[in-house]
Order: structure tokens, then C-alpha cells, then sequence
């Protein structure tokens, strides 16, 4: 006779939606609500679905860490199909050969720490060009969201992509570009396989999304959270002050000692990942998951709730000034760049660019007159 399944705990689901009619206007926080019920490994059914979501560090690190290869797979979806040309992007492939040759080109032309040092002179020129706007503005309010956000292509975002390739096939330019590289391995076949050209829109794609939709985000939260909290403006302020010591710029060298700067970043991190559910993994076989059966097939979803005590919702960078708990996949308390074999690869790319543009915030924001700081309220 068959042995019964042993399942985590699941609240009591529809027929044919299953649980979707508990998710509500903020999944995320909809989720947290019931993991406190059912316990830290939660099992789901999203219409047929099963989805086991994940709410500690530790459980987290049994899935991410401990049974990583068994789901460092990503689920098959429409949406893949449709904008993500067949899944040939590095985000959502499901995990094989072709990932990790993709995921190789990637961290190897574009993301390492050399070729983040070396994009350098760009960052400063994009960031010198948001402070002049900034300044020409300084008489009025400013919708910081409209500045954030780099301009939505939509539909048309296949014909600039179409565009791009042929100019960089066509064109008569200067200088190599990782476009170029990307050309280049597939002229030479340095991979395993063909590299076709849907494959190359693909890859452009995730590295505009990652590098634009992710990064505005956390933009937003941040200038939210410190015009909530004007102490915690003033202490970012005066440690800019401090540290560059009267000079009216401020150089990429000076953050490595802006202690309360990466608390802040941290802190937003925490409280607002760019991903509030982290990306979704997929089981490629069964798996037992502590005490509990786990069948191949099932998506795991995560935000750690348990660890940060009675204030866990406060914004609080201070709490981050003492504290070796990192984001870089190692302290599954803080993971909004994921963990394991699919852990998000332009993490250093990320981290510099948005400490360099945080160095802005040296000037006197307010809110407007009429304001007030319940006024700030974003999407949550």
C-alpha cells in the first residue's frame, strides 16, 4: 500500500481557484498574515498550483540552500512564452545547460567587478545629468517617480530591441558593447549551442528590466521612507558632510565609510524588496523538506517575517549599523537578491549604482507645503 504524503499545513482552499481569494490587494503581506497561522513552511494551491511559501530564515535555507539544486528551477508560465521570448532569458529559464552558459556570458561581459569598476565614468555622467535636472527643479516639487523611471517601450519594446541588433551588425560604430559580445558569441558558436537571435533579445531584455525596473523601485522607497523619517535624512545628510569634509562633490571612494548609507539601503531592502515575493522557484523532483513530503512540480515563494523582532514593520536603519546580516545570499534573514544557484548575478552592479545615486540626497529635501507625510503612502 502506498504511504500518505506528509504535507505542510494549508489553509482551506475553493475548488478550481484554490487559495487565490486569500491573496487580496497585497499578496505579500496577505501571505505573512497567514504564514503566522500555519507556520513557516506553508503549502498553497494558486488554481491548480501548489506554491509552498517560505517565511523564516530558516526554512529559507533549506530551500535555497540545503535542497538549492532541487529547486533552483523557475515555473513554465504564459507570460514567459509571450514576453520573454520562450523563456530564453536568464531570469526565468528553468535551470539547465543553457542557463548556466547564459548566466557565464553575462557575469563574465557585463557583471563582474571589473566591468562594474569600469562602467564607472557612465555612472557619473547619468548621475551628474539626474543632479542638474534636480537643480533646475529645486524652485518646485518634483515627482521623483517620473525622474526614477527610464521610459516604457511596451509594445514596441521587440522593434527597439530589432533596431538595436541591426545597428550593432550594420553600423559603423566605436568601441565594443556587450550587444557586440553577444554578436560575437554567436558568429563564433563559443557555446554549446546555437545562439539565435531571439535569444540574444531575450538576454537585452532582462539586463534593461534588471538594471532599470528593480533599481527604481528601490529608488522610490528610499526617498519614501527618508521623507517619513526627516531623522533619518538628517543622520544620512550630516555623515555625507562629514565624510567628504566641505568638498561640493562627492566620489565613489568616499562610500565605502558611509556606514548609515548602506544601513538605509538595507534597511529599504528589508522593508521593501524590489521583489516582495522573491522570483519563483520550481521543484524538479520530490524532495523531503524537513518533516514534510514535497512533491516535483511545486513553486516556493518567500519573505522572511519572523526575525526582526516587535518592530519588524518600523523603518529603522540603525538596527543594520551593528549587525553582520548581509544580502548577498549568505544570511537568509535578508534576500531580496534570492540565494543559491539562482541568486539575482548583478548584485554588485546593483549595489553600486544605487549607493552612488543615494550620495544626491546630501540636498535639503522637504515635502511640499501642502504635504504631509501621509502623502508619501506608495503602492505596498
Amino acid at each position: 500500500m502506498r504511504k500518505k504524503s506528509n504535507a505542510p499545513k494549508s489553509p482551506p482552499r475553493f475548488p478550481l481557484i484554490g487559495n487565490l481569494h486569500q491573496l487580496g490587494r497585497h499578496p505579500h503581506r496577505s501571505l505573512c498574515s497567514l504564514s503566522h497561522r500555519y507556520g513557516p513552511l506553508m503549502l498553497l494551491h494558486f488554481g491548480r498550483v501548489p506554491v509552498l511559501v517560505v517565511s523564516s530564515a530558516d526554512a529559507a535555507r533549506d530551500v535555497l540552500k540545503t535542497h538549492d539544486r532541487v529547486f533552483a528551477s523557475r515555473p513554465w508560465t504564459k507570460i514567459t512564452e509571450k514576453l520573454l521570448y520562450n523563456g530564453r532569458d536568464v531570469a526565468s529559464v528553468p535551470y539547465g545547460e543553457y542557463w548556466r552558459q547564459m548566466k557565464s556570458v553575462c557575469v563574465v561581459h557585463l557583471l563582474s567587478n571589473k566591468m562594474v569598476r569600469s562602467f564607472r565614468d557612465v555612472r557619473e555622467e547619468e548621475i551628474s545629468l539626474m543632479i542638474e535636472n534636480i537643480r533646475k527643479s529645486s524652485s518646485l516639487p518634483l515627482n521623483l517617480s517620473k525622474l526614477f523611471q527610464l521610459k516604457k517601450t511596451g509594445n514596441d519594446f521587440d522593434e527597439f530591441l530589432e533596431k538595436v541588433l541591426d545597428d550593432h551588425v550594420d553600423g559603423d560604430r566605436d568601441g565594443t558593447d556587450f550587444v557586440d559580445v553577444l554578436l560575437t558569441i554567436q558568429r563564433d558558436k563559443s557555446v554549446g549551442f546555437q545562439l539565435d537571435r531571439l535569444s540574444i533579445k531575450a538576454i537585452i531584455s532582462d539586463v534593461f528590466v534588471g538594471a532599470t525596473d528593480t533599481s527604481y523601485t528601490l529608488m522610490e522607497w528610499v526617498m519614501t521612507e527618508l521623507l517619513r523619517h526627516r531623522e533619518c535624512l538628517n543622520k544620512l545628510q550630516e555623515e555625507v558632510r562629514t565624510i567628504c569634509k566641505g568638498r561640493s562633490s562627492v566620489l565613489e571612494e568616499d562610500i565605502q565609510d558611509m556606514k548609515y548609507l548602506k544601513a538605509v539601503i538595507k534597511e529599504t531592502l528589508r522593508l521593501h524588496p524590489p521583489l516582495p515575493l522573491m522570483a519563483p522557484h520550481e521543484s524538479t523532483h520530490d524532495v523531503r523538506l524537513r518533516e514534510y513530503d514535497i512533491p516535483a512540480g511545486t513553486q516556493a515563494i518567500g519573505r522572511e517575517a519572523l526575525t526582526w523582532g516587535l518592530d519588524v514593520e518600523d523603518f529603522r536603519p540603525e538596527r543594520h549599523l551593528d549587525s553582520s546580516v548581509d544580502f548577498r545570499g549568505q544570511d537568509f534573514e535578508l534576500i531580496p537578491f534570492g540565494a543559491g544557484r539562482r541568486i539575482c548575478p548583478a548584485i554588485s552592479f546593483a549595489v553600486v549604482l544605487n549607493e552612488c545615486w543615494l550620495l544626491w540626497c546630501i540636498n535639503d529635501w522637504r515635502l511640499p507645503v501642502e504635504s504631509t507625510e501621509d502623502q508619501t503612502n506608495v503602492a505596498e
